[in-house]
């Protein structure tokens, strides 16, 4: 497995290592049960708040801010809000 020597891999896990297609049997149960309830529970519909203007500005600007951090960029509240 660390390609130090060569060796026939017996487990279909070291197979998919040595091909370079890392999966984890485990995990793929997990998801599947996960992915079949998902899809069998009814998604409750809940009323969307009603919000003024600029309570949807504010959310907008927050959503952007978290967005951009995620996605590794940092900067402050106050310097987000001089760029926009």
């Amino acid at each position: 497995m660390l390609g130090t020597r060569e060796a026939e891999m017996q487990s279909e896990i070291g197979k998919a290592r040595l091909a370079g297609h890392l999966f984890d049997p485990d995990r793929i149960r997990l998801f599947e049960g996960l992915f079949a309830t998902l899809r069998e529970t009814m998604v409750e519909m809940r009323p969307v708040p009603h919000r003024t203007a600029e309570a949807n500005a504010t959310l907008a600007f927050f959503e952007s801010y978290f967005s951009n951090f995620i996605e590794g960029t940092e900067f402050s509240v106050e310097e987000a809000a001089q760029i926009v």
